[in-house]
């Protein structure tokens, strides 16, 4: 029996395996299964057994594009029962483990985002959009696990070192602040790369408390450990208008919450709204990479993970306008479109003067698409 790692996949090419179980498929990239995987299963036992030559793999449903090949072998199972099997369960077909704990679902429910709970309990699928308001963005490309290995000459070892993060650079917040959902995404930026951190979010609680304000104590316990403690602060027009439950304006609210927790604050916040079309093509420009002027962009796994659920979801209009229907929905917000619009603030703000958008009240790019 060997366990092997796939951190780095290409140091498991060429054995010979007589069978082969992946844990946590969802993870693993079609092409380490089927260049990798599937050709070491060359080496049969001796013996009469359905694992010989066997390939089993065992997940929570993916909710990216990096494990969507498992859904082949449902297919599969459906053509050639004979030969591939499939079956998927929840929570509560774990006998075993609730004649144990019998509270055990309940309390997972307590304790997980409903996100979460919906994707590793109930074995729900996180159905995308097809080509949505973000039709360029690819998982396998745009979202990062915020770190890489390097080798320690004098240890002899490879270590994981956070590459996406520097406490000793300043950090970009771009805001979305409504009654029911206040959220902002966490950027940096380095070597024409932007790294989006994180993705934070309040919902109403039964204090009535301000949300603007409780996203700015969210972001200080985040980064209170932060050395250099300067925000550059971004968000859309809206931003500057009153926040619920003060005379202050939003951007006011959150500037002064942690200025007063010993932040600088610099305000980039938008003086003017791009039309949706706008905001769908240059964003897409971005996402593609195939313009040296603008920023590639790289979204932390982990704790970025609400932010790339908003874009997978996020619908298009007919008139390439982003879809916002959503936010009025019964869904958990943080699966709508709110989290998707800073990252819109951030890059069309800071970026958008690159193509010579700097405030023009109509439309720059042709209704048929990016030229």
């Amino acid at each position: 029996m060997q366990l092997r790692s796939y951190d780095r996949p290409n140091t498991n090419r060429g054995g010979n395996d007589s069978q082969n179980f992946i844990d946590e498929a969802a993870w693993f990239k079609e092409d380490w299964v089927n260049k990798i995987i599937l050709p070491r299963n060359r080496a049969p036992i001796d013996i009469s057994s359905p694992l010989n030559l066997a390939f089993y793999f065992f997940t929570s449903v993916p909710t990216d594009t990096t494990g969507q090949w498992i859904w082949k072998y449902e297919e599969l199972a459906q053509t050639q029962p004979d030969k591939y099997y499939w079956a998927s369960a929840t929570a509560y077909d774990n006998y075993a483990l609730l004649k144990k704990v019998p509270d055990y679902v309940q309390t997972q429910y307590d304790l997980l985002d409903p996100i979460t709970f919906a994707i590793e309990m109930m074995n729900e699928r996180i159905e995308g959009t097809g080509d949505g308001f973000y039709p360029s963005f690819k998982s396998e490309l745009h979202v990062s696990y915020g770190y890489s290995y390097e080798f320690d000459d004098e240890l002899g070892l490879w270590h994981k070192e956070q590459n996406d993060y520097n406490p000793d650079a300043a950090i970009e917040v771009s805001i979305d602040a409504n009654a029911a959902f206040t959220s902002c995404t966490v950027w940096q930026e380095k070597s024409g790369t932007e790294h989006c951190l994180n993705a934070l979010f309040v919902k109403p609680n039964n204090e009535k408390s301000n949300l603007v304000q409780r996203l700015a104590f969210k972001f200080n316990e985040e980064y209170v450990g932060h050395r250099k403690k300067v925000v550059y602060l971004w968000g859309d027009r809206n931003t500057t208008s009153k926040a619920a439950h003060t005379v202050q304006t939003q951007l006011d609210v959150f500037s002064e919450t942690i200025r007063d927790l010993g932040w600088t604050v610099i305000s980039r916040v938008n003086s003017f709204n791009w039309q949706g079309k706008d905001k769908h093509f240059f964003i897409d420009e971005i996402l593609l990479e195939k313009n040296p002027r603008l920023p590639k962009v790289r979204i932390n796994e982990k704790r970025a993970k609400p932010l790339i659920y908003s874009v997978q979801q996020a619908p298009i209009n007919d008139d390439f306008s982003k879809n916002k229907n959503s936010e009025r929905s019964k869904i958990p917000q943080e699966l709508a479109t709110h989290l998707s619009d800073t990252l819109d603030y951030y890059l069309c703000g800071k970026y958008g003067s690159r193509i010579g958008r700097f405030g023009a009240s109509t439309s720059v790019i042709p209704t048929v698409g990016w030229l």
